[in-house]
């Protein structure tokens, strides 16, 4: 595979669909929250549980909202989707060793977790989860991330 290694190139990235979480979670607070807010919030609590891995939150969906009251205080209850993939640390290392800091990354149909594909071209969707283990089109590539040397790492 040729692969270059100019900082400006793109490098595709496949890895395997035991990297990606489909979970619900229930939230009760205070105050309603944006998308992208929920999103860093939930980010964090992931990276604490998940030392080793970067986590890129692929999709989050709130839905059954309500208002409830709690302790005679008012409450916004509802429930989130969030589909997560979790990006090896130390594939990334490697990655900026090899100076290739410009990345997409896409979940593979493979289950072997050490089945790492790097391309300087996109993969093939027949190569690609598409769909979760419940037949689900779920999310599967990530957008364009840039890694650099002791900040995401």
């Amino acid at each position: 595979m040729d692969i270059s290694n100019n900082s400006a190139t793109i490098n595709y990235v496949l890895i395997s669909k035991k990297y990606r979480y489909i979970t619900t979670l229930g939230m009760r607070l205070k105050n309603d929250v944006t998308d992208s807010h929920l999103a860093n919030s939930l980010k964090l609590s992931l990276e604490e549980s998940h030392e080793k891995y970067i986590i890129y939150i692929a999709k989050i969906k709130k839905g059954d909202i309500k208002n409830i009251c709690y302790e005679n205080e008012n409450f916004i209850e509802f429930k989130v989707l969030i589909v997560y993939f979790t990006i090896p640390k130390e594939l990334v290392e490697q990655l900026i060793l090899n100076n290739m800091n410009k990345c997409r990354f896409y979940i593979s149909d493979t289950n072997d977790i050490n089945n790492i594909l790097i391309s300087s071209v996109e993969p093939d969707k027949n190569k690609l989860a598409l769909y979760d283990s419940d037949g689900n089109l779920s999310p599967y590539e990530t957008v364009e991330l840039t890694f650099e040397i002791n900040n995401d790492v």
